[in-house]
């Protein structure tokens, strides 16, 4: 047992590091992770503001480390055959459900990157987006509880819906995406919490 990770590091020497820390120590941790020379698997979000996210990615290309951070999404088999599908396709519009069951108890912005990140996956930058909250104050005292719904458009010029809500009936991820020729459903059950 460690109670200094660059010791730990230094006497250890690993392949590569998987940071699963709170999300404050992220950016701090994850630059000095790099600046050892340990290829980095980060958990999301990269940062808690732009400057944090600023401070790992000069880390990343001053030290020229292997880095990654954990969008999960973009690795599962129904997103990456889709992605090999729309190849020559053009995108117009894509909505996008990510629904949970009583997530009160934290800042669910944390896991609805996942939500914002599989559209930027699949179709690309985004060249704006607005944001719309429906706040539940009643449901926490510790945290803000509340749905997003967010929508805009792609720099290729594709819109874009989406529906977060973290206190819905189902534990569910569905990406409906439209070309001209084509409408795709991807749908992910999750189970039960």
């Amino acid at each position: 047992a460690y109670q200094d990770f660059q010791k730990m590091l230094s006497v250890e020497k690993p392949d590569a590091v998987c940071l699963n820390v709170p999300e404050h120590l992220i950016s701090s941790i994850g630059c000095q992770v790099m600046q050892m020379g340990f290829p980095l698997l980060a958990e999301k979000p990269p940062g808690l503001d732009i400057s944090e996210i600023d401070q790992l990615i000069a880390s990343a290309q001053s030290t020229g480390v292997i880095h990654q951070v954990a969008f999960n999404r973009r690795h599962a088999p129904l997103m990456v055959e889709l992605k090999r599908m729309l190849r020559g396709e053009s995108i117009h519009h894509i909505d996008h459900q990510f629904y949970r069951v009583g997530r009160t108890r934290y800042d669910f912005s944390n896991t609805a990157i996942h939500a914002i990140d599989s559209i930027r996956f699949l179709a690309g930058d985004f060249k704006q987006l607005r944001f719309q909250y429906q706040e539940f104050p009643e449901l926490s005292e510790k945290a803000p509880v509340a749905n997003f719904f967010i929508n805009g458009s792609t720099v290729s010029g594709a819109t874009v819906n989406m529906s977060i809500s973290p206190i819905t009936g189902l534990n569910t991820e569905t990406t409906t995406l439209h070309t001209f020729n084509h409408t795709f459903v991807i749908k992910f059950i999750l189970g039960a919490e």
